[in-house]
C-alpha cells in the first residue's frame, strides 16, 4: 500500500505559481526550475505578469517560457495581487499548488525537496520567510525592518504551536483538490490590498514567541 501511495504521489504535478508586477523574477524561476527538475517530480511553473509597465521587465520575463514546464501569463491591465492569485489558481493544472512571491530568493538548495516530503502528509503547508542581514535597497527600508523583526516572532516552532494563527502566501501551498473550494468561495477578495494570506495574523492563543521579539 505504501508503494502504491508513493507511486501515486510521484505522478502528481506540482504547480508553482508566481504573481509579479514590474519585477524581473526570471532568476527566481530559473532557481526553482533547477530544483524541480532535480527532484524528478512532474511540475509546472506559471508566472502571471500583472500588467507591468516596465519594458525592461517585460523583456526579461520573456525568458521564462523558454524553460521546459514554464509558462508566462501576461495581463494587459493591472489587476492587483488578489485577482492575479485567483487567476493563477484557475489556470493551474497541477495536483499541488505552491505560491511564491516574485521578489523572493531560494537560499535553501533543498527548498522544494522539503516541501515535497511534507506534501505527502499535509493538505496545506505554510512556510516562513528569512531576510538578509543587510538592507537590499533604501526603497524597501521600512518593509525590510518590519519583516526582519517579525522573523523572530514567526519561527517554525511558533507556527507549529499555532498552525491556524497566521499564513504567509509567499510560501503557502495546498492540494489542488482544495482548488474548487478556494474558487467557489471567490478566492482571495479581489479588492483587497492586504489579506490574511499575506501575513496578517488571526486572533487566537498566543505564546511567548508570539508576543516577544525573542524566539521560544
Amino acid at each position: 500500500m505504501f508503494m502504491d501511495f508513493f507511486c501515486y504521489f510521484c505522478s502528481m504535478i506540482l504547480s508553482i505559481l508566481i504573481p509579479t508586477y514590474n519585477y524581473d523574477c526570471s532568476l527566481l524561476v530559473a532557481a526553482l526550475h533547477k530544483q524541480a527538475v532535480e527532484s524528478g517530480q512532474p511540475f509546472e511553473i506559471v508566472v502571471a505578469d500583472d500588467g507591468s509597465t516596465s519594458a525592461t521587465v517585460a523583456e526579461a520575463l520573456k525568458a521564462i517560457p523558454k524553460l521546459a514546464g514554464c509558462r508566462l501569463v501576461t495581463l494587459k491591465e493591472n489587476q492587483g495581487r488578489a485577482r492575479v492569485r485567483n487567476l493563477l489558481v484557475a489556470t493551474s493544472t497541477g495536483d499541488y499548488l505552491l505560491f511564491v512571491d516574485s521578489d523572493a530568493q531560494v537560499y535553501d538548495p533543498k527548498f522544494l525537496e522539503r516541501y515535497l516530503a511534507l506534501a505527502q502528509r499535509r493538505c496545506v503547508l505554510c512556510g516562513g520567510i528569512v531576510h538578509s542581514d543587510t538592507l537590499p535597497s533604501p526603497d524597501v527600508s521600512l518593509r525590510y525592518r518590519y519583516e526582519k523583526q517579525c522573523e523572530k516572532r514567526f519561527t517554525a516552532e511558533c507556527r507549529n504551536r499555532h498552525p491556524y494563527a497566521s499564513c504567509v502566501a509567499s510560501t503557502c501551498s495546498c492540494r489542488a483538490r482544495l482548488q474548487n473550494v478556494f474558487l467557489s468561495t471567490n478566492g482571495l477578495p479581489a479588492t483587497a490590498t492586504r489579506t490574511p494570506s499575506w501575513g496578517a495574523t488571526w486572533p487566537g492563543p498566543t505564546c511567548r514567541c508570539c508576543t516577544s521579539t525573542t524566539p521560544c
